[in-house]
């Protein structure tokens, strides 16, 4: 099974996610991103990057779909 708890942190969330992730000693670091466009290409979010500039461990980035046309936007 996998273990996972929530934290609540009052800091910048980049910060927040890699400090929790030392006191905590994870192994991995799973985040959520929505697509953004950027000159007509796909790229993470800000969060997202500078997690993965301060971190050796390793990240998995898990995206949000994209809405096609037609489809409803999620609250």
């Amino acid at each position: 099974g996998v273990e996972c708890r929530v934290v609540l942190l009052v800091e910048e969330r980049w910060q927040a996610i890699l400090q929790t992730a030392e006191l905590e000693s994870v192994d991995l670091i799973v985040m959520g991103s929505r697509p953004l466009l950027h000159e007509g290409r796909i790229s993470v979010g800000t969060t997202s990057h500078k997690v993965f500039l301060g971190t050796r461990l390793p990240l998995l980035v898990v995206r949000e779909p994209a809405l096609h046309a037609g489809d409803e936007a999620q609250p």
